[in-house]
């Protein structure tokens, strides 16, 4: 995450967007022209892994997309997809690189920041170890970290199975173990965590 200040500073820079719910912002082997400051919605972060479509992380409010890229003057290594209408202010990569290479500091502590959380992402996403189950458990997670709500509406088992790479129906069994256990309480239209604790305690 940025500090408010350095948020702010790019901010200023951009142009804002704005992206239906299924709209990519940003596509696996693009070009880096920009990077996005999310400012409202939510965000899927995926990519093709073994020619198999994975979900690697969730994205929201006060996040940045698109950076990786841009500082590795390389192309994008993942696609961007709004989870929600999504509101974002787009800053052309060369005044994004500009302002960091001014702040050393502020670019040192926002990547040590990004690879912590990053490194757990990663593990959920390519650890076999990791069961259906806790992969759902920790989709769950991301997304209510990002809302800052426990109640998450319009979340279905075919984008879970997309997201964790697997079926419907096997997600339909995560969901059931986790509400059975009491880490989660569901019905048609809503999942809400009732025990996060016990949620990341699932593996």
């Amino acid at each position: 995450m940025l500090s408010d200040s350095a948020w702010h500073d790019l901010r200023l820079l951009g142009m804002r967007r704005h992206f239906k719910r299924g709209q990519p912002l940003l596509r696996e082997g693009g070009n880096c022209r920009c990077v996005l400051l999310l400012e409202t919605g939510l965000v899927r972060v995926v990519s093709y892994i073994n020619d198999r479509l994975v979900g690697i992380a969730v994205r929201g409010r006060g996040e940045i997309v698109g950076e990786d890229a841009v500082l590795s003057s390389q192309s994008h290594r993942a696609t961007v997809v709004a989870l929600k209408k999504c509101t974002a202010w787009a800053v052309r990569a060369e005044d994004f690189t500009r302002y960091f290479s001014k702040r050393q500091g502020v670019l040192a502590e926002y990547q040590t920041n990004k690879s912590l959380i990053r490194d757990v992402e990663w593990r959920h996403t390519h650890q076999p170890a990791y069961s259906t189950t806790a992969r759902t458990a920790y989709f769950l997670i991301q997304i209510s970290e990002r809302t800052r709500s426990d109640l998450i509406v319009g979340v279905g088992h075919t984008l879970i199975a997309e997201h964790v790479g697997t079926g419907r129906n096997a997600v339909g069994r995560a969901l059931a173990e986790l509400s059975t256990i009491g880490a989660i309480s569901r019905a048609r239209v809503w999942i809400r965590i009732e025990d996060e604790s016990l949620l990341r305690s699932v593996h």
